[in-house]
């Protein structure tokens, strides 16, 4: 079950909770039993903790709900537990509501004799704050992605004192109290280092304000094939960014492109110095800006990568109609095939004729 590398995936997949739940519906269909894809979960969980800490000397506190995510944590632990590691387990809720596939872990925990405290009110808060204190990291698996109300009571409360802890915490699918649907903080949310997603990630995981609550993304596909998250038809997906090709060691700016850029106005500076930065930025090879004299003694001395050919000013400030010979020859002269038109303009009617 390899979590997903940036370098192997040029596009993830972005979905609901109502999304998840069908993929673990055709899993189950495929023969993948959700206590299957439980335990896939609460591994991705233990290898991100693996790879950021030396668990041999990090006191660990699982948070688990009643829920899926809390079953998911209960696994988590009793993983930490059997390798060895300093682990202690709260359990906030009755875990007389547990239902399958999570009821299998928080039975396994039991019979292992782990140490699993409950907090069923705000009068347990005491013992919560005396396992906060004991800890270094923080399991974040109290509250999943379906969350569409606010997090109130005992909760709220257990969200606000590792929000207040200085403890790192890493999360389990997306921060407690962020909505998976929609990115809203319902209340009160956990401020994450990192956030393990399972399967696909969520529309929550990327769209603020609940995006800044997740810390460093990591994405666990769980037991899920390319061919089975395509067949529920997700129409939306975020792309990582593209490595640039090994550029030959022959080869000279010229050969990536020749820019022109026409922009700028009295006033108006940042527009087009920032347009033609992004084309050397992304790649590009050879970048000349023409614009007013004016413009130029102010940005020349922050781009010297930048070519600059000076423009004639008309009354208002900004490029002259006059201007359209120079610019012509320029694109010839130059062999100019990359052409910005626009950044920084102002709205002069004589300069819109020249566009």
């Amino acid at each position: 079950m390899p979590m997903i590398k940036s370098e192997e995936v040029l596009q993830f997949i972005v979905g609901t909770p109502e999304d998840s739940r069908r993929l673990d519906r055709l899993a189950t269909e495929l023969g993948i039993d959700s206590l299957i894809l439980m335990e896939n979960a609460s591994l991705a969980v233990f290898r991100v903790l693996r790879q950021m800490y030396n668990l041999s000397e990090t006191n660990v506190l699982v948070v688990a709900g009643i829920g899926n995510n809390g079953g998911d944590a209960l696994g988590l632990a009793r993983k930490l537990y059997v390798e060895g590691y300093n682990v202690k387990t709260v359990i906030v809720g009755d875990p007389d509501n547990y239902r399958y596939p999570a009821k299998v872990n928080y039975k396994i925990v039991k019979n292992l004799n782990m140490e699993v405290n409950t907090i069923h009110s705000t009068h347990d808060i005491p013992l919560f704050k005396d396992l906060l204190e004991w800890s270094d990291v923080v399991v974040d698996g109290l509250l999943g992605i379906g969350i569409n109300r606010d997090v109130r009571g005992v909760y709220s409360e257990i969200i606000s004192l590792i929000n207040t802890s200085g403890k790192d915490v890493i999360s389990i699918d997306i921060p407690s109290g962020v909505g998976g649907a929609d990115g809203k903080i319902y209340g009160s949310a956990i401020r994450a280092k990192a956030t393990v997603v399972m399967g696909i990630l969520k529309i929550g995981n990327l769209i603020y304000p609940g995006a800044e609550y997740n810390g460093k993304l990591y994405i666990s596909r769980l037991s899920y094939s390319s061919p089975l998250i395509k067949s529920i038809d997700i129409r939306q997906y975020v792309n990582l960014p593209v490595n640039f090709p090994r550029r030959r060691e022959e080869s000279h700016k010229g050969d990536y492109g020749k820019l022109l850029t026409i922009g700028g106005a009295i006033n108006y500076y940042g527009a087009p110095l920032f347009s033609t930065y992004a084309f050397l930025k992304s790649g590009g090879g050879y970048a000349r800006l023409a614009t007013l004299e004016e413009v130029i003694k102010v940005v020349a001395g922050k781009a010297p990568e930048i070519v600059f050919h000076p423009l004639t000013m008309n009354s208002e400030g900004a490029i002259s109609s006059e201007n359209i010979d120079k610019i012509l020859d320029l694109i010839e002269v130059y062999r100019i095939d990359i052409l910005i038109v626009g950044p920084g303009l102002s709205r002069s009617e004589d300069t819109l004729s020249l566009v």
